[in-house]
């Protein structure tokens, strides 16, 4: 028998939910504070360039969240660094197809709109939210539905008009998700837009968490429902001066599942995915852009250069680099704690089964001659968890070696710095290596292992003692991943 989640009338947000997320909350508004600062010290030419580059991200993202294409990471790359254009695919080598770059174009428009919108200080309105779905979506001529018999059928999509037809979803276990009915729509829109335009005291995160969460409670549109509610969360960072929120195809499980979460009642899920969202775009706008499009001129090159050197003049800037080089020092050591308490805990896991484990830690600072070490690996984290690592200042790390069953891994944190040291702000990247010692011919075979789809961040201004519980469970969920692929090598040998 099919269970059905029965449709509900939207609620305002539960101020427990903020009370809940109080610690993710002060970190991502400290990181907030480092970026408005770094922002500052851009012109205009930078911001702009930077900004559109996350909106770009969106753009390609909030497609292949709902399986209207997929791109590969490579030209998406390319397409965010240097526009929505045919070029750019065939610069990156790759291809897309027929009706996917319209597609992007009018969901870039879209969110443009939604940026200039907030720009101009306008209330959110019933009629605006038609707008942004007949501009989204103006490229899809069809959607997917079935007709009376239950046959998949071609549908036209009407753009910027609400729905006619009920437009209930399956889920992947077999159950029926109920949204609004065509009937209830228009009234419980005009409840959503009454209750956001009176949030202006709520938490950015809270409020794009509850107005994304209720839109697509209420479903109002026989399709694009789930990119307008990713377009919306825009509102409430842009008027909190936010970079926009980007929900890429990494974090689709999560959010999925928070969602499903939210359905049942609980808000906080959605909005703690949403403070990790969120610092990944701060993250991804800590950057000085380098002047494009390739190749550069020499002029461009002066300029570039030229801005490099007056930022390191800056006195506040030198004041801001000692103070995260305190926190980067005062982490560091808790890491190391940490890495030395549960490689000594794993260690007796496996001697209560009768195994036995070769356990050490090891740790270096940025004047150790191993300072370089994991470099590849370091960056291939950061790129994962989309900043920019620099690896040319001060970098820490701190490795655990666990050897088992012929395999070693070795479950490395590193410190660095995110865009540049006068950004202020440090991220903890994790990665891990394993590696085959029983192999008899030739070097052993090694096996690199993502453990991470995000980083821990911190910035100048932070106390990070008040973050030490939330740095544990990080890397708790960080290890936990590298000890699965070990696990899984280590069975299948």
């Amino acid at each position: 028998m099919t269970t059905c989640t029965t449709w509900r009338p939207i609620e305002p947000p539960d101020p427990a939910t903020a009370e809940r997320l109080r610690g993710d909350l002060a970190a991502v508004d400290a990181l907030h504070r480092s970026w408005k600062e770094f922002a500052a010290s851009l012109d205009e030419a930078d911001r702009h360039t930077l900004r559109r580059r996350t909106l770009r991200k969106h753009a390609i993202e909030t497609g292949i969240i709902e399986h209207l294409y997929d791109i590969d990471p490579g030209v998406t790359e390319m397409l965010v660094a240097e526009g929505l254009t045919r070029e750019a695919v065939a610069r990156a080598g790759g291809e897309l197809s027929p009706g996917v770059l319209p597609m992007l174009e009018a969901q870039m428009e879209g969110l443009e709109m939604v940026t200039e919108y907030v720009r101009e200080g306008f209330p959110l309105t019933t009629s605006f939210i038609k707008e942004i779905h007949a501009l989204i979506a103006r490229a899809q001529p069809y959607y997917e539905a079935t007709d009376s018999l239950r046959r998949p059928i071609r549908a036209k999509l009407n753009h910027g008009s609400f729905k006619t037809l009920p437009n209930n979803v399956k889920l992947s276990d077999g159950s029926l998700l109920e949204f609004a009915p065509p009937e209830q729509v228009d009234g419980e829109i005009e409840r959503l837009v009454d209750w956001y335009n009176r949030m202006s005291d709520v938490h950015p995160v809270i409020s794009a968490a509850w107005l994304h969460h209720r839109f697509v409670q209420i479903h109002p549109f026989q399709d694009g429902n789930g990119r307008v509610a990713r377009a919306l969360t825009l509102l409430s960072f842009g008027r909190a001066k936010y970079p926009p929120l980007v929900v890429d195809r990494d974090s689709r499980d999560r959010y999925l599942q928070a969602l499903n979460q939210a359905n049942g009642g609980d808000l906080t899920p959605l909005g703690r995915l949403f403070v990790k969202l969120a610092m990944r775009s701060i993250r991804r706008e800590l950057e000085v852009p380098v002047p494009g499009p390739l190749p550069q001129t020499a002029r461009e090159v002066a300029r570039y250069h030229a801005r490099k050197l007056r930022f390191q003049d800056q006195e506040r800037t030198e004041q801001r680099e000692r103070a995260v080089h305190i926190r980067a020092r005062q982490i560091h050591g808790q890491i190391g704690d940490w890495f030395q308490n549960v490689g000594t805990d794993l260690k007796s896991v496996y001697a209560e089964q009768g195994r036995t484990v070769q356990q050490w830690t090891d740790q270096i600072d940025p004047d150790h001659e191993r300072a370089k070490w994991w470099r590849r690996q370091i960056i291939r984290s950061a790129k994962k968890a989309e900043h920019y690592a620099d690896l040319s200042s001060d970098t820490w790390w701190t490795a655990l070696s666990l050897t088992i069953n012929g395999l070693q891994l070795r479950f490395v944190a590193s410190i660095h710095h995110v865009g540049s040291p006068r950004t202020g702000v440090m991220a903890v990247t994790t990665c891990g290596v394993i590696r085959h010692l029983t192999q008899e011919d030739g070097p052993p075979e090694t096996t690199d292992v993502d453990t991470s789809w995000d980083a821990f961040t911190f910035s100048h201004d932070e106390e990070v003692e008040d973050r030490a519980g939330e740095l544990n469970d990080w890397l708790d969920h960080s290890l936990a991943a590298a000890f699965q692929e070990l696990s899984r090598l280590t069975l299948r040998a």
